[in-house]
């Protein structure tokens, strides 16, 4: 049986944090319009890293995390408690929903652990074959490293302006400002 530590140390047998992505030679032959040669691909791999493509995606990208902060006026209308105590253990689960809402990208695996655990499933079967139990389901959502932990480092990193902050205290989620004003 593989353990949650071993999936993060293997991520090929579960979710990636990295989110890397794979080009296929598949999509390569269909981009270049033909069936490329292993010393074409070969090829591609060296060019790739000193064409234009790291930029394109970087102009990309740079849309995607900026949509999603918030601004100044609307995290001071939106500070306080985001999920209250009283939720228990299902807070961690609704702070991947919010993530999520805000953009953060989950996997098919992740959508279906996050979806087992608030209906407290027995089990969940991931892409790969592998079935969680009801406790591995827990440690793939709470554990060091876990969705929820990642939950709240993306709302940090790309959805609180610079002066906010998400984070747990005293049992609840909230965003509030970093300087208190007087």
């Amino acid at each position: 049986m593989t353990t949650p530590a071993d999936k993060r140390a293997f991520p090929d047998t579960h979710r990636n944090t990295d989110r890397g992505i794979t080009l296929t030679r598949y999509q390569l032959n269909k981009w270049a319009g033909m069936a490329l040669t292993d010393v074409q691909v070969a090829r591609l791999c060296l060019a790739i890293p000193s064409s234009s493509i790291p930029d394109t995606i970087g102009k990309i990208a740079s849309q995607f995390t900026e949509t999603h902060r918030m601004s100044p006026e609307d995290a001071a209308k939106q500070a306080g408690c985001w999920l209250e105590g009283p939720r228990g253990w299902t807070a961690n689960g609704e702070l991947v929903n919010i993530a999520e809402r805000h953009g953060m990208p989950l996997s098919l695996d992740d959508r279906a652990v996050v979806d087992a655990y608030l209906a407290r499933a027995d089990t969940v079967t991931l892409s790969n074959g592998e079935a969680l139990s009801g406790e591995e389901i827990g440690e793939y959502i709470t554990d060091w490293c876990g969705l929820a932990e990642e939950a709240e480092k993306y709302l940090n990193d790309f959805v609180a302006p610079e002066d906010y902050a998400f984070g747990w205290r005293d049992g609840e989620f909230s965003l509030w400002a970093k300087v208190q004003r007087f």
